[in-house]
């Protein structure tokens, strides 16, 4: 099992070294007025400069375009949601086939952060990390949706 002074570090870790560019990141989805835009640019992983976020370049066009569908219709109320576990069911319960974990969480965090709501209560990992992370603590993950 991994010492609570390791987790500590690591956080450390990522306060030290990642946090400012993660939150700056973010902070362009904040920027967006158009709540079809905001949709958009956070279902499909667009950043400013029109490129797509690594995370999303796998996805497959139809699943993104459904998706972006499916939280147009949504948005209303996810937006009214107050902690990001909710947020991140919601967008869970519209997922389509070939949008997977990483693309819902990712869309998740993009909505969320407009509102500077941020993951608490869970870690949530994808796929590579769930299977080190299970090798490591020698136990399954796997959590119920």
């Amino acid at each position: 099992m991994i010492s609570q002074e390791k987790v500590k570090e690591c956080i450390k870790l990522y306060q030290l070294h990642r946090y400012k560019e993660h939150e700056s990141y973010l902070q362009q989805y904040s920027a967006i007025n158009r709540i079809s835009s905001l949709v958009y640019r956070a279902t499909w992983g667009k950043l400013i400069d029109g490129s797509t976020h690594q995370h999303q370049r796998r996805v497959k066009k139809e699943a993104k375009r459904q998706m972006v569908i499916k939280i147009r219709i949504e948005i209303d109320v996810i937006l009214q949601l107050t902690d990001f576990h909710s947020i991140w069911s919601h967008i869970e319960k519209l997922r389509v086939d070939g949008y997977g974990d990483l693309a819902v969480y990712d869309c998740a965090l993009r909505l969320a952060s407009t509102k500077r709501i941020y993951p608490t209560t869970y870690v949530y990992i994808h796929q590579e990390s769930k299977t080190g992370a299970e090798t490591l603590l020698q136990r399954s993950l796997t959590k119920e949706r």
